[in-house]
This record gives C-alpha cells, sequence and structure tokens, in this order.
C-alpha cells in the first residue's frame, strides 16, 4: 500500500514533506509566510523573486 501511494504521489508527497518541513519551525514559518513562495532555512533568507 504504501509502496502504490509513493509511486503515484511521489511528487506530491515530496513537496508536501518539504514545505512541512519548513513550516515546521516557527522561525521558518515566519520567513516561509513573508517570502510566500520559496525560503531558505539554511541561510535563514527568504526569496519571493525567485521563479
Amino acid at each position: 500500500e504504501t509502496k502504490e501511494v509513493s509511486n503515484t504521489g511521489s511528487a506530491t508527497m515530496t513537496t508536501m514533506g518539504a514545505t512541512r518541513k519548513i513550516i515546521g519551525d516557527n522561525k521558518d514559518l515566519l520567513c516561509y509566510l513573508q517570502a510566500l513562495e520559496y525560503c531558505c532555512k539554511l541561510t535563514k533568507q527568504c526569496w519571493h523573486d525567485i521563479k
């Protein structure tokens, strides 16, 4: 069951997981909300102009 779901929604699961991880931290959450696009928690900086 897990393998089937992974195969079907691999990209979706990855994207959701990444977003969830970023929002997991309060500091990152603030940054993510401000960026509304991309947030780099490694450098703790946000870029809303990245495309």
